[in-house]
Order: C-alpha cells, then structure tokens, then sequence
C-alpha cells in the first residue's frame, strides 16, 4: 500500500556520504573483493548517489540538468557482472536502509533470474502483458496502473539483469509505464524545457550479454533498427543504440574472468562462444 512508501524528499535519510566511501573501502579487505574495472563502476554509481543526496538536501532535483543515469554493463558470462548489482544491492540496503521494490527494484524477464538475484520479473512489476497475449488485452496490455504508481513513488534505481532477453518492445513499454507512473513533482522526470526523461529520470543499469538468442516472439534489442517491425520496436531500439540524451549513455565493459582460472578451459569456451 501507500502507506509502505516513503516521500522523495527523505530518501536518503539514513547514513551519510562519508559511509559511501566507507563501504566501498570496505569492499576492498573482503575474500571476494571487486576487480579494477568493478570498483570503477561502483564508484561510478556511487557518484551519482551522491549527486543526488546533495541536490535531496538542496530541494533541487527538479531542477536538476545532471542526467541521471541511463547505462549498460556488458561482458561475458562469468566477469563479474551478478556480483556487481549484488554489491549495488548492498550499498542501497545497508548504508541507506532501502527496500526493495520501494526505492530500488531488480528486474529480469525470466522468474528464475529474477529470482537469482532477489528481484521481480519485469511483466509482474510493471503489470504487462506478454507478446502472446498483448493483442487481446487493452492498449499497452492490461495492468493495474494505480500498483504501478505506488511502486514508483519512491523508486530511484532500476536494475534489469540478463538484459538480451529483454525484448525491443517490452523495454519501450516499461519505458512507457514508467513515464506514466513517475509524478513530475520534486522527481528528475522532467528537465527544464519540460522534456520527460528516459525511465521518468529514474537511474536505469540495464546488465547483459548481447551474445545470446533473441527474444522469442518479438524483436531482440541487438537487431538492425532498420528491421523493427514496428514502431513499438523501433523506440525500443532506439533507447539502446541511438545517440541522442534519450537513449543509453555509457557503456562499461567487464572483460576479466571472475568465476574461473583455468587459462585452456577459458581459451575452450570462449572458442565454442565464437
């Protein structure tokens, strides 16, 4: 209910930005510690928390020019990249005292991935129909929108794993029911020439490995804009691979295998991927 909810303005109530930096040190001294280019990415998001606690305390996020997030974390299976939104969880849950599903959420499109990282599947959390059903349901597939408004209310952070098989036109309805449900008061939704923002201003990871088989039914993000067979694929698309500041800004790159140190094993599978 609403009442579980908390108003925009105290979000980040609990801890301080000295205890930031505190827990990313304390990642360090860990048995399983972030590489190099993981400590630069949560470093990297931390710093975007921080931004926003500074303008919290200012009243200034809605008129805020910095972009909130809007980024991609790439790399092969087993670099690292379910232990990176791990530790984002951490960060939200311990030092700020979040929940999940208020201020943050973790979606996937399969249950069981969603499930693997303490997350919600994104047609539950968003009530959207699937492809097969979509043409007998409403416009935009049936949902209750008055759930979805209460679990944006206070939600600054989505993290989408296994992002490959998040069809083109499933992620520009989240996009779209997100915008919906966002209000425009004291958010980052709208930027000063009134625009709405990506995701309502709401910092979206998307994490993936694009080397996967394509969405069944509907259109696989990676495809050629040029093939989206609809304009529902298209905008879609675009949100990824077009260059303008509604679509994807950062790309990171998890190259350096965490899960195994076999050189020939790793030289193997990686051949079977090619």
């Amino acid at each position: 209910s609403g009442s579980t909810t908390q108003p925009y303005a105290v979000m980040y109530q609990q801890g301080s930005v000295a205890d930031i930096d505190s827990w990313l040190d304390s990642l360090m001294v860990r048995t399983i510690r972030p590489n190099a280019m993981q400590m630069e990415v949560l470093r990297h998001f931390a710093g975007r928390v921080k931004r926003e606690w500074a303008e919290e305390e200012a009243g200034s996020a809605a008129t805020s020019e910095m972009e909130p997030l809007f980024e991609l974390l790439n790399g092969r299976p087993g670099t690292g990249k379910s232990e990176v939104i791990g530790w984002l969880k951490q960060l939200f849950v311990d030092v700020f005292g979040w929940t999940h599903g208020i201020q943050v959420v973790c979606l996937a499109f399969m249950n069981g991935t969603a499930a693997a990282i303490g997350g919600m599947a994104i047609h539950a959390w968003a009530y959207l129909a699937p492809s097969m059903f979509r043409a007998q349901s409403q416009p935009g597939g049936e949902r209750d929108i008055s759930e979805v408004f209460v679990r944006c209310q206070s939600l600054r952070w989505i993290i989408i794993d296994e992002g490959s098989m998040v069809s083109a036109e499933l992620f520009e309805q989240l996009d779209a029911c997100v915008r919906q449900a966002v209000s425009s008061v004291g958010t980052y939704k709208l930027r000063a020439d009134k625009s709405v923002r990506p995701f309502a201003g709401v910092n979206l990871v998307v994490v993936a490995d694009f080397w996967q088989l394509e969405p069944v039914c509907d259109t696989a993000l990676f495809a050629r804009p040029s093939a989206a067979p609809s304009g529902t694929a298209r905008q879609g698309i675009d949100l990824v691979w077009d260059q303008t500041r509604d679509s994807i800004q950062r790309v990171w790159e998890l190259t350096e295998p965490m899960r195994c140190d076999d050189p020939w094993l790793l030289a193997f599978l990686q051949e079977c991927r090619h």
